[in-house]
């Protein structure tokens, strides 16, 4: 299933998203490179990178809360942007 995953190309599928997007990516990340997660912002270009030190794929086990806080703020800018 993973395998498959990898191979699926959301390339053409992405460049007609218009949504703002947190991406948030560990910089020990042993599934997702950085090179991998420069593609996804370059694609999604209303996307905030938020970069993780010491942090691997997990990041939502690893720092919960510096994560959840993200979150909470990004909601709320989005929706403040949407007023």
């Amino acid at each position: 299933m993973f395998a498959a995953c990898a191979r699926f190309d959301l390339g053409e599928r992405l460049a007609g998203v218009d949504l703002p997007v947190l991406a948030a990516h560990g910089d020990r990340d042993a599934f997702a490179s950085r090179e991998e997660v420069d593609w996804l912002v370059s694609a999604l270009p209303r996307t905030r990178l938020s970069l993780y030190e010491g942090t691997g794929h997990a990041v939502h086990w690893e720092q919960p809360e510096r994560l959840a806080a993200e979150i909470v703020e990004f909601a709320r800018s989005v929706r403040g942007a949407a007023a």
